[in-house]
């Protein structure tokens, strides 16, 4: 519990202010006594520890029911229920768990695996900070701690009494009776999977699953509360992701020779819409978020984001003799998020091992692992935001006054559009070292790593009079070339006991090589009195409101660091005696 001012120091604190002309504490102390300052003075009302009257002890309660069983169908089934009381009252969350793993050979080549979760969360809260449109300059942990800790007997026998000297903050119980959060939230996994052996050293595999997810969130406040009309809020999530993949998978030994082949093709699709309303002028507010239709100003959202995702790729492994090992891998992966111009891509991989401590002429019996690595490849990022490539149109609201409506909906785009956006991609090279000494008890890994990034996804700031603030673009690249080197021992293992010791040291650098675009230039003083002129673009301000707030956190330069911290050099903090 947090450590505040009991009844006599909140006394003692108005009595200081009261006697430097505060009004307010003056009012209220002449509320918390009758005849204040008179011999004849005598409290009204009650102490609270407001505190110690809506924070207690959680109760928990959990009940776990499983069944196992394998008469041809192997199977395993659970379901749980797990309740808990918060620690203030009127809060309480509950939760219902099931699982089901089913495994059966249909046949002599074709099997069967598929596995279920659900899973239902029931909660209610009592709001907090930063709860969005509610606002997050009153909140009932806020209340808890700096409302006075006495009430009137007009506010004890009356939970709507609103005491005319203190309208600043409602009370604890006022927030307990008048105000809640509440959230439904259930999600469903199921998972199916078939395995048909074509040979012994073949199969195939094809997988699909779907992640279904509903969350529905409440908030209210009644006018008790925001000591306005009653405020609240309804958001209505669901979103699922589907996957199917299929795998051709082939191992083959033929002597010292080991073959590990397998050719896939994948697809997912995610999908997620909201919708959302929100009203802080409820005028019928005894049914709570029930009547948010009652409000003439309510507001009302919707967004809904589809996307796909399509790949097909192949991978190799050629082993011999656990001595030389080559690995090539190659997919073309698929984004909805681009244009049909560019929305596939290839990625293409090698890599390849030598295990010299395997060589017949390695003598040196201490070494117990001597392996080189090397390989490359490239990589694809498309994490950009969905419909970029396209012209689509976005609702706001507007705060004009038409018929006694708040607000009113407008309709406009909301996306400057990019038809050439196509994947991100990292070249990628890195070489390696495996080394390890007694069976082990020693072992050192190295591994050394230049890693260039091009067509860099990001969002690109224009002119206000192009409508928009921003657009997606793909410019400039990223250089990163670093080392990392892992040491792990064992300096004690006897008897079951073993104690080890483990250190990893890193040293990466990373430089800016192309902005993508001309840029600014300017001369920059990196050694005093050096001048060197740079190409350069600089990130957000550190806020507003005044000249030194409005300037910018970072610089981005060409042939530098990413993210230089820029602005002005300090001179010191100005000490007592001190002139600035």
């Amino acid at each position: 519990k947090i450590d505040v001012l009991g009844f006599d120091e909140y006394v003692s604190y108005l009595e200081l202010r009261s006697a430097i002309g505060n009004p307010y504490s003056n009012s209220l102390l002449n509320s918390i006594y009758e005849n204040y300052g008179t011999p004849e003075q005598s409290m009204t009302g009650e102490v609270r520890n407001w505190q110690n009257q809506y924070l207690g002890n959680s109760l928990r309660q959990r009940y776990y029911f499983s069944a196992s069983g394998n008469n041809k169908i192997y199977y395993n089934a659970s379901v749980g229920y797990n309740k808990s009381d918060g620690i203030v009252q009127n809060t309480s969350s509950e939760q219902i768990t099931a699982r089901l793993n089913l495994s059966a050979k249909l046949t002599k080549k074709l099997r069967l695996e598929s596995k279920v979760n659900f899973a239902y969360i029931r909660s209610r809260m009592m709001q907090g900070a930063g709860s969005g449109d509610q606002g997050v300059s009153s909140s009932f942990i806020k209340s808890l701690v700096i409302y006075r800790p006495w009430v009137s007997i007009e506010e004890k026998e009356n939970e709507k009494y609103e005491d005319e000297s203190d309208l600043s903050i409602s009370s604890p119980t006022k927030w307990v009776n008048d105000s809640y959060q509440t959230r439904n939230e259930t999600r469903v996994t199921p998972n199916i999977s078939l395995t048909y052996n074509i040979a012994r050293w073949i199969n195939f595999k094809s997988s699909a699953g779907i992640d279904y997810h509903m969350q529905e969130m409440a908030k209210y406040k009644g006018p008790t509360v925001s000591k306005s009309p009653a405020s609240g809020s309804v958001q209505y999530s669901e979103f699922y992701n589907l996957n199917w993949d299929n795998t051709l998978n082939a191992k083959k030994k033929f002597k010292k020779h080991n073959i590990d082949a397998m050719l896939g093709f994948s697809i997912g699709q995610n999908c997620k819409n909201t919708s959302y309303v929100f009203s802080d002028d409820i005028t019928q507010y005894g049914m709570g978020t029930d009547n948010l239709d009652s409000s003439p100003s309510a507001k009302f959202t919707y967004s809904e984001v589809n996307e796909s995702k399509m790949s097909f790729f192949a991978r190799a492994i050629y082993n011999y003799a656990d001595r030389y090992v080559i690995t090539g891998t190659y997919r073309v992966d698929g984004s909805s998020r681009f244009a049909p111009k560019n929305r596939f891509s290839s990625f293409p991989s090698l890599a390849a091992a030598w295990r010299v401590n395997k060589e017949r002429w390695f003598k040196a019996p201490v070494i117990s692992m001597l392996k080189l690595r090397a390989g490359w490849g490239l990589v694809g990022n498309c994490s950009v935001k969905p419909y970029q490539y396209m012209s689509t149109y976005g609702h706001a609201y507007e705060g004009y006054h038409f018929n006694d409506a708040g607000y009113i909906t407008t309709l406009g785009p909301n996306v400057l559009t990019n038809e050439d956006l196509k994947w991100e991609t990292t070249d990628q090279w890195n070489v390696g070292l495996d080394f390890g000494m007694w069976d082990g008890r020693l072992t050192v890994v190295a591994d050394a790593y230049y890693k260039n990034t091009y067509d860099l996804l990001q969002s690109r700031i224009v002119t206000y009079n192009s409508g928009f603030s921003n657009m997606y673009v793909n410019q400039g690249s990223i250089l990163n070339k670093g080392v990392e080197i892992t040491l792990e021992t064992v300096p004690v293992s006897i008897r079951g006991f073993e104690w080890k010791l483990s250190g990893n040291i890193s040293f990466n650098r990373n430089t800016l090589t192309d902005l993508g675009y001309e840029g600014n230039a300017d001369d920059f003083y990196f050694t005093p009195g050096v001048k060197t002129q740079q190409r350069y673009y600089t990130g957000a301000n550190i806020g507003s409101g005044g000249y030194h707030s409005e300037q910018p956190v970072n610089i981005y330069m060409q042939g530098q660091p990413i993210g230089l911290f820029y602005g002005y050099k300090t001179d010191g903090l100005v000490q007592e005696g001190e002139y600035g």
